[in-house]
């Protein structure tokens, strides 16, 4: 019945209860058998003026283990500060355990822009479905939209990994990193 080797949830403010939605949605996937693994992904968004107690990735993770997924079963990626990033860091996670079918979840006002990233990031060796998550309304306040992203990446090959390293070398949430 495993149609998708995992499932990839998208980081989002573990303040309101559009994180638990994802998760809650994961699970019902999980138990349906659509895929044996989940990943988290997400640090924070790194435009907050303050940094949260813990990260997006782990605040789901957590409730994802009280809802009885296994930690077995999880997959965790804590570098990214935003869309961008949990595609390209989270394509390291996918690479390394050999996953090429994912389901992703996000927001219905975020998927045009998550469907785009996902494509341009990951590149066409991916088998990509993509599953809207609740209801609740999402703020836009500070985030850019599907056309100022793909001028951003206007120059990009889909799945340049060296391409979009540069880029995100370039964005001030990641300039204090060093590993990419």
């Amino acid at each position: 019945m495993i149609q998708y080797d995992a499932i990839l949830v998208l980081g989002t403010s573990i303040k309101k209860s559009l994180f638990k939605e994802r998760v809650e949605n994961a699970k019902t996937l999980y138990d349906k058998g659509i895929a044996k693994r989940i990943i988290f992904s997400g640090r924070w968004w790194g435009g907050l003026a303050k940094r949260p107690y813990t990260t997006e990735a782990d605040a789901m993770t957590k409730y994802a283990l009280s809802l009885g997924i296994p930690r077995s079963d999880i997959m965790i990626e804590r570098k990214s500060l935003n869309t961008i990033g949990n595609f390209h860091f989270s394509k390291k996670l996918l690479e390394s355990a050999n996953i090429k079918k994912l389901v992703i979840i996000t927001h219905h006002s975020h998927m045009p822009k998550t469907k785009f990233l996902a494509r341009k990031i990951l590149g066409t060796s991916y088998f990509l479905h993509f599953h809207v998550s609740g209801t609740t309304g999402i703020a836009k306040f500070g985030h850019c939209g599907l056309r100022q992203t793909k001028t951003y990446f206007k120059l990009i090959n889909d799945g340049d990994d060296i391409a979009i390293t540069k880029l995100l070398q370039g964005h001030p949430f990641y300039s204090h990193y060093r590993n990419f």
